[in-house]
């Protein structure tokens, strides 16, 4: 099974637990997702446990939600679109998200929306945030 294929069984699994309405499905049950690569984030990252089960329950919660809609950056996009969005994110992304936040010096209001917003747009953004960095150490002949 591919990674993506893992993490959207996973979903399933989760979307699946909260139809039928039990709270069994936890983080635990992502640990071995090879889309995002739980476990070596969780070695990469070992301060940031808390913060990475954070982001896997958003996107378990983001997947359950029974809503139609879900705002996203001030938008409201249909529920398939969001999770369609969010599986296709590895590692790096979540890596990414991580860069963001460490960078951001700006007090966020809502967190959860903030993540999901970041989380939503990463693999939109991953290449052309990285690029501008290249050409910005480039200018400063860093490079």
């Amino acid at each position: 099974m591919s990674g993506i294929e893992t993490l959207d069984y996973a979903l399933m699994h989760a979307a699946k637990s909260s139809y039928l309405g039990t709270d069994h499905f936890t983080v635990a049950d992502l640990s071995d997702c090879e889309a995002i690569e739980y476990d070596a984030l969780r070695r990469d990252f070992p301060y940031d446990h808390e913060r990475l089960d954070e982001i896997v329950e958003l996107l378990v919660g983001t997947a359950c939600s029974g809503k139609k809609y879900i705002r996203v950056s001030g938008e409201d996009y249909p529920v398939e679109a969001v999770n369609f969005q969010l599986l296709k994110l590895n590692s790096e992304h979540i890596r990414f998200v991580f860069d963001c936040l460490k960078e951001n010096t700006t007090r966020i209001q809502n967190i959860r929306q903030y993540l999901l917003a970041t989380l939503y747009n990463a693999p939109i953004t991953i290449g052309n945030y990285y690029s501008a960095l290249v050409n910005h150490d480039i200018c400063d002949g860093m490079i």
